[in-house]
């Protein structure tokens, strides 16, 4: 939206490309009325500026220009007094001191620029004139007016800065600058008439003076406070002040004051860089003793310090410098002392006596909440204000903070949001009442709001003392609330489209929605959980983490869920993981870390990529979606940040737009892995590529082209990432037990394998028991090898192969296994080596007569020595074949043996 006081007129350009100006009546807003509409093709409008255009004189007018090109005129000369006269009527004629001048009479017209998203920038005027005014190379961040001038501004997607000058409702380029910086912090700033200040997250900020074309660069000085780290992200001016203010990635304030006195100076001498100024000094504070508060620096360097109270403490709140704490009868304000050459302190700023519940500085205030009363005080303790609340809000009886914001909780169920920031405390929203949400109300037990002051997330407690098994938000904009079910795994919106379909007459197939939602449901379907506590990130105001405490009181199986809260999607189930055994209390959010309580019974290791201990008291834990990213690169943060609510959201176009110019190999493994989650295996492709990972894309590939379904490409895509443990989750859901068996078998965890090989893929058992043996054989367990091959079903062909190498254990073997077909092949292996006696016996043994004869005959020994004659009719039987020929003819030609001769060649049809 674009609003031009002058000319009272409002631009509303949507995400539908839709414009609609309105002439607004601000004295009775009733009458105010729809003047035009029109609709831009193709692009999206993302910033609007209004602007006084010129516009030539139109034909008609000609006569009256040239009349007006003499500068003056005689009254005697009567032809020209009767010209003079109707180009008065039309043009608006002043004379003084007997002379005449001719005013220009070249219209003007307040015209709109729209700024869109393939680098359009139009022209819309309260005619309902609608046109193309430009064509720049990107989509178009920042237009910006140069008021008194013909000229416009404008920043673009590609860091390019233009100059323009309009005429006609069109615009001509000027000048073309390329900038080099981070495009998520390029911002352009007018100060005064004709100059303009940029920042794109760098160490730095231009100063341009379009007029007289001057410019110069002020960089950040170590001497005034700022480290390497400072690099700016946005700007501010005051024209009062005559100061440019910016904000730092560390949270500074850089501030540059102009020198009026050098004002016909360059521009490098008249702005001066001033001494930094802190906005979060970024420590954590946490009581060990009844009198000792551990104050503890959470930015490198990170320190703590123990300070020692000369009273006991009965709260305390931490609040940018200062440390608010309390006893039974007074409040004491003290300021946090933090130097470089110089261990943290504190030093006392105020006392005054006050019988407080919780009390916290903001500014100048000092805001403290009583048993009946929320008072706002100075430093002296002198009330200043008092928030009166209605007889049927009931007391305040919780506060919460979050920047500049304040929620409060009444006894009666009722929730409030203030606005600290003004001379006054103002109140946001009206005040709701949310006892009705929760069945048998209690009190309320928590509350939360976030950084943007217009949600309020809150547990409850119930008649019975027992948590309320909802974590609800309130959205203060829409005056709605929303809640996540531990017990049903589902969220309001969830519940009420699945109560929708069930609702619908007939057996329909279920919907991919419907389908989505059970998907959702299973996984985070928390039954043996409550709400514990939870917070909101400290700059996002759309995500936030609570912890699922079990009702076993085991820390073991305590979890952290992650959502996003935003007002047109509701609440979006993000992630669900185990909560570290070094962590207790959650206590803070700020993207791309958690804190925590640290668990002191704890031994385990820091594992510096994910977890690392902050004194002996807190545990600082990255985000799964951020591990491995620089914490100082703000752009890569704040990239994976919107590209996980994106996903999150399904809305793949946006998601794609915040990660264009990501570099970083890690955050594209980060948002490969998100995709297993989402699988969306299109996005997962992109990101291999960018990984570099030709070996995963092809695999994924391969899968995507076997028409394998989405959760077995999403299984492949896990292992290739080496997330083994969501494979195994994502098998295990499609009843894939043959993939499970095969990772537990590449993990050796051959128990689990056997007991899922038994239970749910008995065709692969045999198979299972033959991987194991081979991977004893390989780790020298022979023996255990040999019963897992003959469990298989092998041992015929794999115990011969694994002691070939011992032949007198590999005998003993045959002769204890007893098997035919191992007697018949160890009796080859002597034949094979010669030892033809021992071969002929095992021969004999297995049956195999036939290698018998064969080696009787060989050796001309079937008479005399093995009285084969009476035998060898019976063998030959048995053999068939040729072997009944020779047989026969041996019998014809033995005296005594005709018959055996003639059954023979009978058999054989000779």
């Amino acid at each position: 939206m674009h609003w031009n006081s002058e000319s009272g007129t409002l631009l509303v350009a949507d995400l539908k490309s839709r414009l609609s100006l309105f002439k607004i009546d601000t004295k009775e807003l009733s009458k105010s009325k729809f003047l035009h509409k029109s609709t831009i093709r193709d692009e999206i409008p993302q910033t609007l500026a209004v602007k006084a255009v010129k516009v030539k004189p139109t034909s008609a007018n000609f006569a009256t220009r040239k009349l007006a090109k003499q500068e003056t005129f005689n009254e005697g000369d009567e032809m020209l007094l009767n010209a003079l006269a109707e180009t008065k009527r039309r043009t608006n004629i002043t004379s003084a001191d007997g002379n005449i001048y001719v005013k220009d009479n070249t219209e003007t017209f307040t015209v709109y620029f729209i700024g869109c998203s393939k680098g359009g920038i139009y022209s819309f005027d309260e005619e309902g004139n609608f046109t193309k005014a430009f064509q720049c190379d990107n989509g178009v961040l920042q237009i910006l007016n140069i008021p008194e001038t013909d000229q416009l501004v404008v920043s673009t997607d590609s860091m390019l800065f233009y100059q323009l000058t309009v005429e006609n409702r069109r615009a001509t380029e000027v000048n073309r600058v390329k900038l080099t910086g981070k495009k998520n912090h390029f911002n352009l700033l007018l100060i005064e008439n004709s100059t303009v200040a940029m920042c794109y997250g760098e160490r730095e900020i231009r100063i341009w003076d379009l007029k007289g074309g001057d410019n110069a660069l002020f960089r950040l000085n170590s001497e005034k406070g700022y480290d390497n780290k400072d690099d700016i992200v946005c700007l501010s001016y005051s024209a009062k002040k005559n100061m440019i203010s910016a904000g730092t990635s560390e949270g500074k304030i850089a501030r540059w004051k102009r020198r009026r006195d050098l004002k016909n100076q360059g521009l490098d001498q008249q702005w001066k860089l001033q001494n930094s100024v802190e906005t979060d000094c970024h420590y954590a504070a946490i009581q060990k003793s009844s009198t000792v508060i551990s104050l503890i620096r959470l930015i490198h360097p990170l320190e703590a310090q123990d300070i020692s109270l000369p009273f006991g403490v009965k709260g305390f709140r931490l609040s940018g410098k200062y440390i608010t704490v309390w006893d039974e009868e007074n409040v004491h304000i003290y300021e946090i002392k933090d130097s470089n050459d110089a261990p943290i302190s504190i030093t006392s700023s105020a006392n005054f006596t006050c019988s407080a519940k919780d009390a916290t500085v903001f500014g100048a205030m000092v805001i403290v909440l009583e048993a009946n009363k929320l008072d706002i005080r100075t430093f002296q303790g002198t009330i200043r204000q008092t928030l009166g609340f209605r007889e049927i809000e009931g007391l305040p009886i919780l506060m919460d903070f979050n920047g500049k914001y304040m929620a409060v909780a009444t006894t009666n169920g009722y929730l409030a949001v203030y606005d600290l920031s003004g001379k006054d405390i103002k109140q946001q929203f009206h005040s709701s009442q949310f006892s009705k949400t929760v069945p048998d109300f209690d009190k309320f037990l928590m509350i939360r709001v976030n950084s943007a002051g217009n949600r309020i997330s809150f547990t409850a407690t119930q008649k019975n003392d027992e948590i309320f098994e909802r974590l609800s938000i309130w959205d203060g904009e829409t005056d709605s609330v929303g809640y996540f079910s531990f017990h049903y795994g589902i969220t309001d919106q969830q519940q009420y489209e699945a109560e929708a379909e069930q609702a619908k007459p007939g057996e329909r197939p279920k919907t991919a929605a419907i389908r989505k939602i059970e998907r959702e449901q299973s996984r985070f379907r928390l039954a043996e959980h409550f709400p514990g506590n939870h917070v909101w990130d400290k700059t996002d105001p759309r995500l936030l983490i609570c912890e699922a405490i079990h009702s076993t009181g085991d820390q073991n199986q305590n979890l952290l869920i992650s959502m996003y809260v935003t007002t047109e999607h509701g609440v979006q189930m993000h992630d669900l993981q185990l909560k570290s055994d070094k962590a207790e209390q959650l206590l803070h959010l700020s993207v791309p870390y958690m804190y925590f309580f640290k668990n002191m019974e704890s031994e385990e290791e820091d594992d510096p990529g994910v977890e690392r201990s902050i004194a002996r008291l807190l545990l600082r834990k990255t985000l799964r979606e951020f591990v491995g990213l620089d914490e100082n690169d703000s752009q890569a943060i704040g990239a994976m940040l919107d590209f996980s609510f994106y996903l999150c959201m399904g809305q793949m176009d946006n998601a794609f737009k915040s990660i264009k110019y990501i570099k970083n190999e890690s955050v594209w493994d980060h948002m490969a892995r998100m995709c297993v989650k989402t699988r969306r295996m299109d996005v997962a492709r992109v990101c291999l590529g960018n990984m570099q990972n030709s070996r995963a894309a092809r695999n994924v590939r391969l899968s995507i082209e076997r028409g394998d379904s989405v959760d077995i490409q999403a299984a492949q895509l896990a292992i290739e990432l080496g997330m083994i443990e969501e494979a195994k989750t994502i098998y295990f859901s499609i009843g894939r037990y043959d993939m499970i068996n095969k990772i537990l078998q590449t993990e050796y965890k051959w128990d689990e394998a056997f007991k899922i090989a038994e239970k749910f893929d008995r065709i692969n058992l045999r198979n299972t028991y033959y991987n194991y043996a081979k991977y004893l054989e390989a780790n020298g367990a022979l023996e255990p090898a040999l019963e897992n091959y003959e469990m298989s079903g092998t041992q015929k062909s794999e115990v011969p192969r694994a002691l070939f190498m011992n032949p007198k254990v590999l005998e003993i073997y045959v002769k204890r296994r007893r098997d035919p077909d191992l007697q018949k092949w160890w009796a080859h292996y002597l034949e094979s080596i010669g030892d033809i006696s021992t071969a002929k016996n095992f021969y004999h043994i297995s049956g195999e007569y036939l290698n018998v004869v064969r080696l009787l005959c060989m050796e001309d020994q079937m008479n005399e020595e093995h009285d084969m004659v009476d035998k060898l009719a019976n063998l030959a039987l048995q053999a068939g074949g040729s072997d009944l020929v020779e047989a026969a003819k041996f019998y014809e030609d033995r005296d005594g043996h005709t018959d055996k001769a003639v059954m023979l060649y009978h058999k054989v049809k000779h």
